[in-house]
């Protein structure tokens, strides 16, 4: 019996092989060569005439930015203090949302595409489109996005005599809504997935010893869902580093655009360890949690 279950994971496995070959064979050609050519580059001084000279100067593209450019530090600290708070928040409303939609009601498949939607549509050209649609310019000469923004809302509870910190703290939450829902597609449908493998018998045995909902969730839903909560933390904190308006990206694609290779490769470099070291920590700690089910 052992032998044949052991065949059984092995073919399993060859199958997923099968299935991420392509990207293995696309990562060896289309990656590997410019990762490391971009690793050169960080370590040296670019100098862009008839072609791409480089020079080595070691580690100095890093110095300049970590001790000289305050921009990259701030910027850096700002996208971290972001992803802590913005990803649980993602992982949860994910969490919840795949409940709901696991559920049987009318029009439930309408709602799934509803959630998925933005994942068909979404890239950097139409956010930008969509957010510009609501773009105004208000008496200080500063653009500003009325169509997902409370400024309504904001000027009412200032108003009414609320200190403007905590105007500023439930408008800053309320005006994330709007970027919570549109990065939260691909949790949800892993999180729907992940619903639809836990076994019906888990609950009807927890049903006849009496078990509530909520300790249904805590017992049964929760642990059993942990491998597919570890696949969209790591999703949802990667997507967070990369996402188009990250101004880490922004810094990096304007020194590219000034022509600063080495500098350019350098940030990149940087921030890719950066995000490395956090997917450690992060995979390392839930990791040792996750609940896989007996077959």
């Amino acid at each position: 019996m052992k032998k044949g279950k052991s065949k059984l994971i092995e073919r399993r496995n060859n199958v997923g092989y099968f299935f991420i070959a392509l990207w293995i064979i696309g990562v060896i050609f289309f990656f590997l060569k410019p990762a490391i050519q971009t690793l050169i580059y960080a370590f040296s001084d670019v100098i862009v005439k008839d072609n791409m000279a480089t020079t080595f100067i070691g580690l100095e593209n890093f110095r300049k930015i970590l001790f000289e450019d305050i921009d990259y530090v701030r910027d850096l600290t700002s996208s971290l203090t972001d992803m802590l708070y913005e990803v649980p928040i993602i992982v949860i409303f994910s969490m919840f949302i795949a409940g709901i939609l696991n559920q049987e009601f009318k029009g439930r498949t309408f709602a799934r595409v509803l959630f998925f939607l933005p994942v068909i549509i979404a890239s950097g050209i139409s956010i930008e489109i969509l957010s510009s649609n609501g773009m105004s310019t208000d008496v200080s000469g500063k653009d500003t996005v009325f169509m997902f923004k409370t400024v309504m809302l904001e000027n009412t509870l200032a108003e009414i005599g609320i200190s403007s910190s905590l105007v500023s703290y439930f408008a800053g939450l309320i005006n994330r809504i709007f970027n919570i829902c549109w990065k939260s597609g691909i949790q949800i449908l892993l999180f729907l997935a992940g619903l639809q493998t836990v076994p019906k018998s888990y609950y009807e045995v927890s049903s006849m010893e009496g078990a509530t909902a909520w300790e249904e969730f805590w017992k049964i839903t929760f642990p059993l869902l942990s491998p597919y909560t570890l696949v969209c933390v790591v999703y949802t904190i990667i997507d967070s580093f990369t996402y188009y308006q990250n101004k880490i990206m922004m810094l990096i694609k304007t020194s590219y655009d000034a022509q600063k290779y080495g500098y350019s490769a350098a940030e990149s470099w940087l921030y890719f360890i950066v995000i490395l070291v956090i997917l450690l920590l992060v995979t390392k700690l839930i990791f040792r949690n996750v609940v896989h089910i007996d077959e």
